[in-house]
């Protein structure tokens, strides 16, 4: 029977940004991700999104799009324009 819990190839855990303005939610989606087995991390906006990703790069990076000073859609387009996006 395989494993549930999401690793890459390497047998390492994957982790996930969560970046949610609203706490209640985004400590839902944490608790609910965490449970499935992946690292999570959590930024309050944008901004703290960058912060994160600059101390150390998620695997996939899940965003709300209406979020004060760096919206969702503003970090997509800033995370695809660097060398080496996170898709």
């Amino acid at each position: 029977m395989e494993s549930t819990t999401p690793a890459d190839r390497t047998g390492a855990t994957r982790s996930v940004l969560v970046v949610e303005d609203d706490p209640p939610i985004r400590g839902l989606v944490s608790r609910i991700l965490n449970h499935w087995g992946y690292e999570v991390r959590t930024a309050a906006d944008g901004q703290e999104a960058l912060e994160e990703i600059a101390r150390k790069r998620p695997d996939l990076v899940l965003a709300d799009v209406f979020m004060p000073r760096i919206d969702g859609i503003e970090l997509a387009e800033r995370l695809r324009a660097e060398p080496s996006p996170i898709r």
